[in-house]
């Protein structure tokens, strides 16, 4: 009968049951295993019994006179866990018994990694354990060592009480069995979403190497393909060209150089190629051929007007030049210098410069100023002459020695004038049989045939 508390009882009475009932059902920390929806004792004993049971099988494939079966030798690849008195062994569909058959690897906190059959199998013959571990005790898969499993709530969710992450694979071919460095839940296989994937986390991302929608993409910091960007901001270089409207304005530096509302651009472009220098707000007026910008103070804006020749430019400190100007200024030069018997003139009306010397000399005054000297004789023609004598004679344009040679010694003067030299050359016979002549280069002193210098030569 249960314990209840009516209407009547007093509180002391209350009190009483309520201690009987604690003690015969104890408290919810008494229970064993993980339980998580302990809200209260109906809850967790619910819990516990969704636990109760778990069943796996590991399978293996002998090879000739194979004797132990482990985890190196699971044909899914998953670690061998057995629970004490929780397992069945069968040999190509026939049960095994302990003992007689096979014997258990050594255990630890009740759970063994493998068996070791009493005689060995042959090629080919599938060894299959089926295990009855319990959720709570489990049994870990792939090749770690861990007991994890995943477990469901009083409230139908799933959660994983494993200790190092999970991998989650997308199909029983080629299972992943190892996290990435770094991560706690693995997705092993092609993931499609179809709801949306958030984190209110602050700080939080979601990371690829390439995110894309099928038509944009973004990998790599740039992003292509994309037709439209809508932001209430827009940070960073822009390249490209841009076919929409700016609804904001564009600044750089803190200041605006693209006024959103009224469309006026401040700053410098590379380029105004496709602008007509007309449209310039302070540009006024259409130009005609030949014109130039002219800036007009009156209205603060640059004006079209006709170029200015130097008939209309107005003279500064540089002076133009003109014919008159380089006559005046020629005339002032050469009349202001100083000059030795030259006096000069400048005539401005007829644009001529006239040269006066004191005197003028012709022919007749250099004739009548010029006298011979000694030995040189002058006439009033113009020629000059030198007089000779005593040897020295005149032979055309040269002056030289009155002079003759002669082959023996003159007896007498004759007619020969005074000074008038001889130059006597001896041919003295010397040795007939030899051929040799002597040329004497100085006058004998007599007569004879000898010569006092003698030069001897072949014939």
């Amino acid at each position: 009968m249960a314990r209840t508390v009516t209407r009547n009882q007093t509180l002391e009475e209350f009190r009483g049951n309520y201690n009987k009932l604690a003690n015969d059902v104890g408290t919810i920390s008494g229970l064993v295993g993980t339980i998580n929806n302990n809200n209260n004792l109906v809850d967790a004993i619910n819990e516990l019994e969704n636990k109760t049971f778990f069943f796996d099988n590991f399978t293996f494939t002998a090879t000739a006179s194979q004797t132990v079966f482990n985890s190196s030798h699971e044909a899914d690849n998953k670690t061998v866990k057995l629970r004490n008195g929780r397992f069945q062994v069968f040999k190509n569909g026939s049960h095994l018994n302990e003992g007689n058959d096979y014997s258990v690897g050594a255990y630890s906190s009740g759970i063994s990694s493998s068996i070791t059959l009493n005689s060995g199998a042959s090629a080919g013959d599938i060894i299959n354990i089926y295990t009855f571990t319990g959720s709570v005790v489990g049994e870990g898969g792939g090749a770690g060592s861990g007991t994890g499993q995943f477990t469901e709530t009083a409230a139908n969710t799933i959660y994983n009480i494993n200790d190092s992450g999970v991998i989650l694979n997308g199909s029983s071919s080629g299972r992943t069995t190892v996290l990435e460095s770094g991560y706690t839940i693995q997705l092993a296989g092609k993931t499609f979403a179809e709801d949306d994937v958030i984190s209110t986390v602050s700080g939080k991302k979601v990371q690829f190497p390439i995110v894309s929608d099928g038509t944009a993409t973004i990998t790599g910091g740039v992003g292509s393909g994309f037709s439209s960007i809508t932001s209430t901001a827009f940070a960073g270089n822009l390249t490209g060209n841009v076919t929409g409207d700016i609804t904001g304005d564009v600044k750089h530096g803190g200041s605006v150089v693209l006024d959103a509302s009224s469309g006026a651009l401040t700053g410098t472009v590379s380029s105004i190629s496709n602008h007509s220098i007309t449209g310039l707000s302070d540009v006024n007026g259409t130009p005609s051929d030949g014109q130039i910008l002219a800036y007009n103070a009156g209205n603060s804006r640059y004006e079209p007007v006709d170029k200015q020749t130097t008939t209309t430019v107005t003279e500064g400190t540089n002076l133009y030049h003109t014919t008159e100007r380089a006559q005046d200024a020629a005339a002032s030069m050469i009349t202001s210098a100083t000059h030795s018997n030259i006096t000069v003139s400048y005539d401005d009306a007829s644009n001529t410069l006239a040269f006066s010397a004191a005197s003028q000399y012709d022919n007749s005054n250099v004739q009548s100023y010029l006298s011979g000297g000694a030995g040189i004789d002058f006439s009033n023609s113009g020629v000059i002459s030198v007089n000779t004598s005593n040897g020295v004679k005149i032979d055309g344009d040269d002056v030289e020695l009155d002079y003759e040679v002669v082959s023996s010694a003159p007896t007498g003067v004759g007619s020969s004038s005074v000074g008038h030299l001889w130059f006597v050359i001896w041919y003295a016979w010397r040795n007939l049989y030899k051929s040799r002549v002597c040329f004497s280069t100085t006058v004998p002193r007599s007569n004879n045939k000898e010569c006092t210098r003698t030069k001897y030569k072949k014939y």
